[in-house]
């Protein structure tokens, strides 16, 4: 009988640890959006409820909405353990013209899920539950998953899960669910869209409209919204952040508006103010840079590097073309002429409105 070759305990140790560095990567990966998801659907909560659940949201006041403390605790076996766990969205709204009590206080709660599937949603969104009744004592909570994956459902589906068998269902727990990845831009941003809708339409599917409208369209939608500063500067951010459109080629078609003379004004006023931002953070960047450099000739050149570099970015989009003599010959003048040809070039309908900042 041959001998067995011993197993290599290191190789099975390399391979746990490669699993756990995966699925490490993985959770980062997924936390890193979490707060961007929630940022979005807090700011829209009431468009988020009306989208969802059209009939709830006309029977909540959501200038009494409340957001509830989102840590759980988790009991083991043992009752001196137990850990915690974070529900990612927690409000408490009250029912229109009817007072604060419990009985009056509907409990909404959103998971953001980015990396598993309806049916594991189906276990945690019960357990849930059971969690935030055990904290809150609610009477009545509407559970809700927004799928930014391609695990979801297609479109806005009511869900349920049923303890027991087929002698004794001891209950059924139902939440409502949205697959953003296997639903259809078209759907939300062609007939009557809301703000919210542009945002989430850089997660879903595009069958009869490139990957450049839906960009546009949604660009359009915002603009044509009524919105405050802060809300349309996050739509904005979202939508630049998640477009699957490659850096050269949204600083393309941002050209391409401010080029267009019958374009929509609200979209191009958005170009613009976002043309100034990426100048802002060029800066910023720039800055950042140079004082890692830990010299002060760095930290100036680093500045000086990330508002040329700012300048470029934003001369790009308003489709004016800047020689590396002129960049040179701005360098030489320094930062606060960069910053103030930055401050030009944003409001510039032409090269010709830069053309005193280049003379010697």
């Amino acid at each position: 009988m041959a001998k067995q070759k011993p197993v290599k305990k290191t190789s099975i140790k390399k391979q746990a640890s490669s699993k756990q560095a995966s699925s490490k990567q993985t959770k980062q990966k997924r936390q890193s959006n979490d707060p961007i998801y929630k940022e979005l659907i807090s700011t829209f909560l009431e468009q988020f409820i009306q989208t969802v659940f059209p009939e709830l949201a006309e029977v909540l006041d959501f200038a009494r909405a409340v957001e509830r403390q989102q840590e759980l605790y988790v009991y083991d076996k043992h009752p001196l353990h137990g850990h915690k766990k974070f529900a990612d969205i927690l409000y408490e709204i009250p029912r229109k013209g009817k007072d604060q009590t419990i009985k009056n206080q509907i409990f909404i709660h959103i998971e953001l899920e980015n990396n598993d599937g309806l049916e594991e949603m189906k276990r945690r969104m019960r357990h849930y539950f059971y969690l935030i009744d055990l904290k809150y004592d609610i009477s009545h909570l509407i559970p809700i998953v927004l799928f930014f994956n391609n695990k979801g459902n297609p479109g806005i589906t009511k869900e349920f899960v049923s303890s027991g068998d087929d002698l004794f269902e001891v209950n059924r727990f139902h939440f409502i669910q949205w697959g953003l990845g296997n639903d259809q831009v078209e759907n939300w941003l062609i007939h009557k869209p809301k703000a919210l809708h542009a945002a989430l339409a850089m997660h879903m599917k595009h069958t009869n409209m490139t990957a450049t409208e839906v960009l546009l369209k949604a660009l359009e939608v915002v603009s044509e919204s009524v919105l405050t500063h802060n809300q349309e500067q996050l739509l904005i951010d979202y939508i630049d952040s998640f477009s699957e459109l490659e850096e050269k080629t949204k600083t393309q078609v941002y050209q391409q508006i401010n080029q267009q003379e019958h374009s929509n004004q609200g979209v191009t006023q958005m170009i613009k103010r976002w043309s100034q931002r990426i100048a802002e953070q060029s800066i910023l960047e720039g800055k950042i840079e140079g004082k890692i450099e830990g010299k002060i000739e760095g930290e100036i050149k680093g500045k000086i590097d990330g508002e040329i570099d700012a300048l470029v970015t934003v001369a790009q989009v308003k489709g004016i073309t800047l020689d590396p003599t002129e960049l040179e010959l701005l360098k030489e003048k320094g930062i606060d002429q960069i910053k103030k040809a930055l401050v030009i070039l944003v409001n510039a309908q032409s090269k010709n409105d830069l053309q005193s900042l280049f003379q010697s």
